[in-house]
């Protein structure tokens, strides 16, 4: 699987909680809209469509160079956004999790207890969401 550099990289939205339950949302729920399958519908429910992943969501900050997220049991993830803004890991890791977000500046965007790995599903702009990041 080819990653693109993060300087390369229009980014995005993560995974904490602001109005957000722990549970995982459904297929079709939490920000899922209509849109172009090409684009891969940046900012919607990832897991509308991707089962597979276990932590996804969509970067819109251009400044974001990768998203790390530390899980309950003590496993850590990095992801970068690919050329779709978006980011996921396949691995299971356990929730709540405590996510930062790295910009290309080295500055750090940090937030803890996430309850899920559905990012988009609470970071949308939809009426009711925590708006992206």
């Amino acid at each position: 699987m080819h990653l693109p550099s993060p300087a390369h990289s229009s980014v995005a939205a993560l995974c904490a909680v602001l109005a957000c339950s722990a549970a995982v949302p459904s297929p079709g729920e939490g920000g899922f809209r209509d849109g172009d399958v090409n684009d891969e519908r940046p900012g919607t429910n990832c897991f509308a469509c991707h089962t597979q992943f276990r932590v996804a969501g969509t970067a819109r900050d251009p400044r974001v160079a990768r998203v790390e997220i530390d899980d309950d049991d003590g496993n850590h993830a990095v992801m970068y956004p690919n050329a779709h803004r978006n980011f996921f890991r396949h691995h299971l890791l356990t929730p709540p999790f405590r996510v930062r977000v790295v910009n290309l500046d080295g500055s750090v965007r940090q937030m803890e207890s996430a309850p899920h790995g559905s990012c988009n599903a609470c970071h949308h702009d939809l009426p009711g969401g925590a708006g992206s990041l």
